[in-house]
């Protein structure tokens, strides 16, 4: 399976990359044109676009060159972000951890700061249903508390 995905990535960016140059494209879109000035006034006019084509392309691209500095700036000023509401959001879950009774599945309070660092949304989501929700109430009175085993021994 690993092969097959890796197989169709290859072929997608391989087949993205390929376009039509020259007057081949052109040839190729008035091939059915019968009449002999039709067809030279088609290839005179689909060269034309493929010429107004690549400036554009050309323009774009020196466009993009001066703005991708300020792209590469939000692009990491982005990250920095994500990644530090992660770490909050893991803070205050781990806080929450240690001073629980009971810890869902005994998931360490260390392991939820990593998992929140790295994608505090569904983090804070798994959380909240393990240790809030109506699930969490059902399973932690199914469970014995901590206290309960103390006196029992």
């Amino acid at each position: 399976m690993k092969n097959l995905v890796q197989f169709i990535f290859i072929s997608l960016l391989l087949v993205s990359a390929a376009h039509a140059e020259g007057t081949a494209a052109s040839l190729y879109v008035c091939q059915d044109i019968t009449n002999n000035t039709e067809k030279e006034l088609c290839i005179s006019k689909a060269n034309q676009l493929l010429n107004n084509n690549s400036r554009a392309i050309a323009n774009r691209s020196s466009v993009d060159n001066s703005s991708g500095w300020s792209m590469f700036l939000w692009s990491w000023a982005w990250w920095i972000f994500y990644y530090g509401f992660g770490l909050l959001i893991g803070f205050y879950i781990f806080r929450d951890a240690k001073s629980r009774e009971w810890v869902f599945l005994r998931i360490r309070p260390i392991f939820w700061l990593l998992l929140a660092a790295f994608n505090p949304v569904l983090t804070l989501l798994a959380y909240w249903a393990m240790h809030y929700s109506r699930f969490a109430m059902s399973y932690s009175d199914t469970m014995p508390s901590i206290e309960e085993k103390k006196n029992e021994e």
